[in-house]
């Protein structure tokens, strides 16, 4: 249900976009820039004082009235972002990239399994270890999962797109 209203949220807001879009406040990127990680700074305080207090390793982010706010602040940032950048080439990358995300979201947790099967998970973590201890390890560790698996799942769907487009021309 959380991501359902997040969803709807979202829509909301992008439906009547140009009408945000029209305020001053979107005139200034760096407001939402600084809302976001705002936000995640005092959720990491949050989530660091439940690990010292009841052992817990685990806060939902995403799921919670902070996750939807920082959602928020990167859409706010996109279309303040959007009155900026009248470049047409770079629009047009964005919109490129804008296009793969789905198919991304969609092969991500498989190929994070697969990752996992093969053991690359265990190397990456062998080699993190070797440098680094506890939280910085921790962080290590899912800034380059999270880089490993965004790239692997990237070129997995520009291969699917380019099977489909291929497979249309033939047909």
């Amino acid at each position: 249900i959380p991501a359902t209203i997040e969803i709807i949220w979202g829509h909301l807001l992008f439906i009547h976009k140009d009408r945000l879009l029209e305020g001053k406040v979107f005139k200034k990127p760096f407001i939402w820039v600084s809302g976001f990680l705002g936000l995640n700074l005092f959720r990491s305080a949050v989530q660091l004082y439940e690990y010292k207090t009841s052992g817990s390793e685990f806060v939902l982010v995403w799921y919670t009235a902070i996750g939807l706010l920082c959602s928020m602040c990167l859409m706010f940032f996109a279309f303040s972002f959007m009155r900026c950048v009248k470049n047409k080439k770079f629009n047009n990358a964005i919109r490129k990239l804008g296009s793969y995300t789905f198919l991304v979201y969609l092969v991500h947790f498989p190929l994070s399994a697969f990752i996992g099967r093969i053991g690359l998970r265990e190397i990456i973590t062998n080699c993190i270890g070797r440098i680094s201890t506890g939280v910085v390890f921790d962080m290590l560790y899912t800034l380059i999962m999270m880089t490993v698996v965004f790239v692997l799942s990237l070129l997995v769907a520009c291969f699917i797109k380019f099977i489909v487009r291929r497979t249309q021309i033939l047909y």
